[in-house]
């Protein structure tokens, strides 16, 4: 039965709860509690929050009507997607002006609300858990395309020095090349995909086939009506609303930065840093003052 259109998660285990075993109703109560959190989670973050098992968490979507948990989150999402609009909106503007600084200081200013808003949606749970699985992992694969493939070579540059291995799939070389890349995922790869709309279908085809063939799936993305959160294990959103363009970068961009900075604190010794200064230096610019100094 497809309860994604015509009724809401949210109400389905409200009504149901009461009649549900003890185990089941562990889990009900978790995302009555905490819808937004509950709706964010994989099935594995879920299982654990409500201390019980994946295989029961699985059970009891299915028992609610579900084909399975990713069914079930995609419709949990759903209803969260309005508070990703604007957080506010550009007032007493009856005719969009035409000068240009006055078109910047708006997309500057969009741009500041929407890291307001990917901060408000920061899930403490999900950031430690996306820090750990890119620690963790084997092979660190990134895939983007559109507006969001230059974000993937800029993640894969922040990611590189605490990973063993990272590789980026950004378009380049076609379709081919990025599917051929990823039928190597598996047990102990992290599949990180960063889309924003207009979504791309390969990125979502893709990030399906690495959690398929068993790799862990990190989703870094706009919203949570993005069309791949229901296939990620964890997901981190960066609002990307725009006037003028169709999405805007900077709140993935900021994501991904402040993800790096969790890695080098916990990562990066001083000795590290000491060190590629040092080997740096002589390619880095430095007036005359600081030379004499």
């Amino acid at each position: 039965m497809n309860r994604e259109v015509s009724v809401s998660p949210i109400d389905l285990v409200a009504e149901k709860r009461s009649g549900l075993s003890q185990s089941h109703r562990k889990i009900a109560d978790f995302i009555l509690g905490q819808p937004f959190r509950a709706a964010m989670m994989g099935i594995e973050e879920l299982a654990a929050s409500a201390s019980v098992s994946a295989a029961t968490v699985n059970r009891f979507v299915r028992g609610l009507g579900f084909d399975g948990y990713a069914q079930f989150r995609g419709a949990s999402v759903r209803p969260f997607h309005g508070t990703m609009a604007p957080v506010e909106k550009l007032r007493g503007q009856k005719v969009r002006p035409t000068e240009a600084d006055q078109i910047m200081r708006e997309s500057l200013r969009r741009s500041a609300a929407n890291l307001a808003l990917s901060e408000q949606f920061l899930i403490r749970e999900s950031c430690e858990a996306a820090a750990s699985a890119i620690l963790k992992a084997r092979r660190v694969v990134i895939v983007a395309l559109g507006i969001a493939a230059p974000l993937a070579r800029l993640a894969g540059d922040l990611l590189e020095p605490y990973c063993d291995t990272v590789e980026v799939l950004d378009g380049r070389g076609g379709p081919e090349r990025m599917i051929r890349r990823t039928m190597r995922l598996g047990q102990g790869d992290l599949l990180i995909a960063l889309t924003l709309p207009r979504y791309s279908r390969m990125t979502i085809d893709l990030l399906r086939s690495g959690r398929d063939q068993g790799a862990r799936t990190l989703g870094i993305t706009d919203g949570p009506d993005s069309p791949i959160a229901p296939l990620c294990d964890i997901v981190l959103f960066g609002a990307a609303e725009h006037d003028v363009l169709h999405g805007s970068c900077v709140g993935l961009l900021a994501l991904t930065e402040s993800l790096a900075a969790v890695l080098a604190q916990r990562q990066q010794t001083v000795a590290d840093a000491t060190e590629l200064t040092k080997r740096i230096l002589p390619h880095l610019f430095a007036d005359d003052t600081d030379l004499a100094s």
